[in-house]
């Protein structure tokens, strides 16, 4: 529970600004105390329970973990990234607002009314820079405060009625706004992908100064996304428009392209292509023999029982029904622990990155994916190296055991677990700060209780058998 409960306070922080310093802490802080005031200065009973009593309900709820618990299980396990949406039921800055106006109300005296709400106006005008610095925030070009050229780009894709949806791919600096617009057209990824520089690949592509033109139409064949939208300027490796993708118009300075094989239903082609192209991709990853030499990283496709399917596809491809993947996860024993049998050990654990797109600040062993053309043992070595900085071998690891993470969709992970001996090093971890933010030591009792926040009993009675003989 209390990894859970770590990972709703990261949500708790980021709502409140967490990108932005020490800033989370005024805006909680003034709800908190704007909340209690209203429930000792409040007469209107109902204003009191809005406004001051159910704010605190809310938070309070919000990070208890039973709650996230169900959250996940009502709303599916890929929602669970998106608990932070409960918080948006808070009115926030109309709770603060109106503790202020009814504290100002409050004064026995005009000139400190007057004085109080002079103080408050230089600290508005001198802190609004704060959002008006913002590149989002500019004066408004139509009723909807949203950048014109996208309100046109949207215009000219929209779905009709019996379409319902359509699918587009929009370049970074104008996701913000698309689906504000028209919640009918749906991306392969948004602003959390952009603010957080979260990984996918047509992200990654998008963001590139020269787009590799067929890797773009992979992903966005993949996603079954009829509309790609690029700056006019863009450069690409090769004409977009000889792989049955037409120019549909130019609109301020964007190309609104449309794949024909996805307008036309062309699904065989399209199909194909993409078969096609993820053989491509699985014969240049086989030619290269530095596997940190090359940005993308690809895995073997097995079926559930462990047999290779034949392919090798892109970590962040999309995944189909019947595909399985091998992962490692690396349980490290202090050197320094006393032998099996002779006392209790002591564990390194990892906190996850803050800004991880899902567990966000879990506390965690080590583990990642076994990369295409890698033995689990040498996955095991590479992820405890690039996450943790501590270099093992191969001859170091202890297997485990094995287990599979099922996801919904008839998917899964195929995890084999190692034990290692590690040594601490004196001059601390040189962790990797992107997808680590902390490491500690911690005793069997509290790496125990951490991991069995996200894993089931059996996890749990198997770790113990490690604990006593590693």
């Amino acid at each position: 529970m209390y990894g859970i409960f770590r990972e709703c306070w990261v949500d708790l922080k980021r709502y409140g600004g967490l990108g932005n310093g020490s800033i989370w802490i005024i805006v909680w802080l003034l709800l908190l105390i704007s909340s209690i005031y209203l429930i000792v200065k409040e007469s209107d009973v109902r204003k009191k329970i809005i406004f001051g009593v159910m704010p605190l309900v809310v938070v309070a709820g919000f990070l208890f973990p039973i709650t996230k618990k169900l959250f996940v299980k009502v709303a599916g396990i890929d929602s669970a990234n998106t608990y932070y949406r409960v918080l948006w039921i808070i009115p926030m800055y109309v709770t603060i607002a109106y503790a202020f106006t009814k504290l100002i109300a409050s004064l026995n005296s005009t000139v400190k009314k007057r004085t109080v709400v002079g103080v408050a106006a230089v600290v508005i005008i001198i802190t609004g820079s704060c959002v008006y610095a913002n590149e989002h925030v500019y004066m408004a070009e139509n009723i909807y405060h949203l950048p014109q050229n996208v309100i046109d780009i949207c215009d000219k894709i929209k779905p009709t009625e019996d379409e319902g949806i359509v699918r587009a791919v929009f370049p970074p600096e104008l996701v913000y706004f698309v689906r504000q617009y028209d919640p009918n057209i749906l991306m392969p990824y948004g602003r959390d992908y952009v603010d957080h520089d979260y990984y996918t690949g047509v992200f990654k592509v998008m963001k590139e100064e020269e787009i590799e033109t067929q890797e773009l139409l992979y992903y966005t064949r993949v996603d079954l996304d009829r509309y790609i939208i690029l700056p006019a300027d863009k450069k690409l490796d090769e004409d977009i428009t000889s792989f049955d993708v037409k120019l549909a118009c130019t609109i301020d300075g964007y190309n609104i392209y449309e794949d024909i094989l996805i307008s036309e239903n062309r699904e065989k082609e399209r199909e194909e292509y993409v078969n096609e192209r993820m053989r491509v991709l699985g014969d240049i990853k086989m030619k290269i023999t530095s596997i940190d030499s090359y940005e993308e990283e690809y895995r073997e496709v097995y079926t559930r029982d462990g047999v290779s399917q034949g392919r090798i596809v892109p970590k962040h491809a999309p995944i189909n029904e019947g595909d399985y993947f091998k992962q490692i996860l690396v349980i490290l024993k202090t050197k320094d622990s006393p032998a099996p049998g002779e006392g209790v050990g002591k564990y390194i654990m990892q906190q996850r990155s803050l800004k991880a797109k899902y567990y966000a600040g879990m506390w965690d062993a080590t583990g990642g994916s076994v990369k295409a053309g890698e033995t689990p043992e040498e996955a095991a070595v590479r992820e405890v190296k690039e996450e943790l900085g501590l270099d093992i071998t191969v001859n170091d690891l202890v297997p485990a055991w094995n287990f599979i993470a099922e996801w919904n969709s008839g998917t899964g992970l195929l995890f084999s677990v190692f034990g290692c001996r590690a040594e601490v090093p004196t001059e601390g971890f040189n962790f990797d700060k992107r997808e680590v933010n902390d490491v500690k030591i911690a005793s069997f009792d509290e790496f125990y209780k951490c991991m069995m926040d996200h894993n089931d009993a059996a996890f749990g009675e198997e770790l113990k058998k490690l604990e006593a003989k590693l």
